[in-house]
């Protein structure tokens, strides 16, 4: 895993970066400094800004991150497993190695953490050129896909945990998610995946074991309170 990710620190960031010969380190620095144009992407938090940049040739996606979950779960289970992004590059680039090719790529981190919780961090992110499947007028078509690709990226022990269109790309080499976000037990994520895509596609997508049983149960009480609530 090592020859995987290259790690170094400046500047009280601890900095993980792809081993392929490129320096993404430098392309951060080149943005901070203001040497690279952007365009400003939609985030919807105001604790995290997205950029998509170009540089060398190719486009790129910068989050800049200072959010810190004030979920007591949340935080403890930073203080367990470390910061976030730093563990979700090395999980990125160990799957894309064995052959994981339904999400984009991450080539660096930057990431300040503060008793092992992530204070502030810079992640660039590969850009994944498509269409979103949000924009697709029958989303139909690619339920097929969409259960190969999150089924996928669960052999290769990783999560959406976020599986709504639009974070699905309709790409040249096929469907991919993006924008993975499975902070917390991979189990839990991945059973709110397959949660999603019921929920959204009327998909099954089969999970076994006591914590996908408690979730799906869970969220059967959830819609028979709404019922009763007459929100359903």
């Amino acid at each position: 895993m090592s020859t995987l990710i290259k790690q170094s620190s400046a500047n009280g960031f601890q900095i993980y970066e792809k081993n392929d010969g490129n320096d993404y380190l430098a392309i951060l620095q080149d943005f901070i400094e203001g040497k690279i144009q952007y365009k400003t992407l939609t985030s919807g938090n105001e604790q995290r800004d997205v950029f998509l940049i170009e540089a060398n040739h190719r486009k790129y996606v910068l989050k800049w991150d200072r959010e810190m979950d004030p979920r007591l779960e949340k935080r403890i289970w930073q203080i367990i497993s470390g910061p976030y992004y730093s563990n979700l590059i090395r999980r990125v680039a160990e799957a894309t190695h064995a052959g994981c090719n339904v999400t984009g790529d991450i080539y660096l981190v930057a990431e300040k953490a503060v008793h092992r919780q992530s204070e502030e961090a810079y992640i660039l992110i590969e850009y994944v050129e498509g269409k979103p499947l949000a924009d697709h007028s029958n989303i139909d078509e690619y339920k097929t896909e969409i259960f190969s690709c999150i089924h996928t990226l669960h052999q290769y022990g990783l999560a959406s945990n976020d599986a709504h269109a639009g974070n699905f790309i309709i790409a040249d080499t096929g469907l991919k998610v993006i924008d993975l976000s499975d902070r917390g037990a991979l189990s839990i994520c991945q059973a709110n995946d397959a949660l999603a895509l019921k929920r959204f596609y009327g998909i099954d997508l089969e999970l076994k074991g006591f914590v996908a049983h408690l979730i799906a149960t869970k969220e059967k009480l959830k819609r028979f309170s709404r019922k009763l609530r007459g929100k359903a």
